[in-house]
């Protein structure tokens, strides 16, 4: 009986015809049938130059050693199926047809690229914790860093988002204080200005889920009459 279950577990994970040659199209190494029926690869996923119309994954990754890469795909709808984990970075980059990042990987430990994504009105979603870069550039739709991930290696890109309303939310950056803002049209002057006097004092207040008008009375010593220090 144990073998017939084994058995049966193998049948219930076998891919179709279409889903292996798919498989073999984009793989760039080797690629296995996890025990949980998801797909494990050794090497990277990219060659999506041709499926630019492809508005799902066909096969639900596990994990993926290298990078991960489905930008330019204009038509996707959905992050279903992408890998839980990517050994390198991982890039969505002009797929305009999402509207949500919901389906990334947990963990990346390259950099992560969701720039040029126009549909996207938050990152809710995306990993917490990116190992190298983060960039959402070009989210012409993006009015909220809420959901960004709390913690990236390198430098934070967020340039080009004329609906963004606030930099709160921003990552909190291991090493150094590398945030690159512009056109940021909505963001109040005040926000924009303390990141580029004091880049420590920016990473404080990011975190603190305070207004920035409260931050910046504390930072002065003094909120709602009472005196405060840092």
């Amino acid at each position: 009986m144990k073998h017939i279950k084994i058995f049966e577990q193998f049948k219930k994970h076998e891919l179709t015809k279409e889903q292996r040659e798919w498989l073999d199209s984009v793989v760039l190494g080797n690629w296995v049938v996890n025990a949980q029926g998801k797909v494990d690869v050794e090497g990277s996923v990219n060659n999506f130059f041709h499926q630019r119309s492809l508005e799902r994954l066909p096969v639900e990754f596990g994990r993926v050693s290298s990078y991960f890469n489905v930008e330019g795909c204009k038509e996707l709808t959905t992050l279903k199926g992408c890998p839980r984990e990517v050994g390198n970075w991982f890039s969505c980059h002009g797929c305009t047809s999402l509207v949500t990042l919901e389906g990334c990987p947990n963990v990346v430990k390259g950099w992560f690229n969701c720039s040029g994504c126009t549909s996207l009105v938050t990152l809710e979603g995306c990993p917490r914790t990116v190992e190298g870069a983060f960039d959402c550039s070009g989210c012409t739709s993006l009015v909220t860093l809420e959901g960004c991930p709390t913690e990236i290696g390198d430098d934070f890109w967020c340039r080009n988002c004329p609906q963004l309303r606030s930099l709160s939310g921003a990552p909190r950056i291991k090493r150094g204080n590398h945030q690159f803002f512009s056109n940021l049209p909505k963001v109040p002057m005040e926000e924009l200005e303390l990141d580029k006097n004091d880049p420590s004092l920016f990473q404080h207040w990011a975190q603190s889920g305070m207004k920035i008008e409260d931050f910046l009375r504390q930072k002065r010593g003094y909120i709602k009459g009472r005196e405060f220090g840092f």
